[in-house]
């Protein structure tokens, strides 16, 4: 014989200790599971905001000063700017970039191999490619970055 209890402090009914929207769902009386949920609901929000938001917040904390630090564009490529490699042309030559007739770059303090290119056909109009030869990467063409000014001269 089974006894059912309903418990107004927890907001769930137990049939011998099991709660009874699972017992209930095995013996096919499915409007009770759906009462018995919507009662045990707002604890149940309670308890998230009180237990899971705090450490949601407390982990966001932690691994906040893991994060790099974000570099200007300037300090990232930082020094005067270089003609391009032969190295380096053959690989625009290779990724089949045709818009760099001219080309001035200036390499990563922060990722050794990786170069920013700032390229031009005509001498007035810029684009910006960062590229990493090694790694067979090439990003662009963009924008000119802020506080990098194209090269003088060309």
């Amino acid at each position: 014989m089974e006894i059912f209890k309903y418990d107004t402090r927890v907001g769930f009914s137990e049939t011998n200790g099991v709660p009874s929207f699972i017992a209930l769902h095995y013996s096919g009386a499915f409007h009770w599971e759906w009462r018995q949920l919507v009662l045990w609901l707002p604890r149940f929000r309670s308890r998230l905001l009180w237990y899971v938001l705090p450490l949601f917040v407390l982990t966001s904390f932690s691994t906040a000063g893991h994060a790099q630090p974000k570099f200007l564009p300037s300090e990232e490529y930082p020094g005067p700017w270089r003609e391009v490699t032969q190295e380096i042309r053959d690989f625009l030559t290779l990724q089949q970039i045709a818009a760099c007739g001219q080309a001035a770059g200036r390499e990563s303090s922060r990722n050794p191999g990786e170069y920013l290119l700032y390229c031009t056909d005509n001498g007035k109009i810029w684009t910006s490619w960062r590229i990493k030869p090694v790694a067979n990467k090439v990003r662009g063409p963009g924008k000119l970055l802020e506080g990098i000014a194209p090269p003088d001269g060309y």
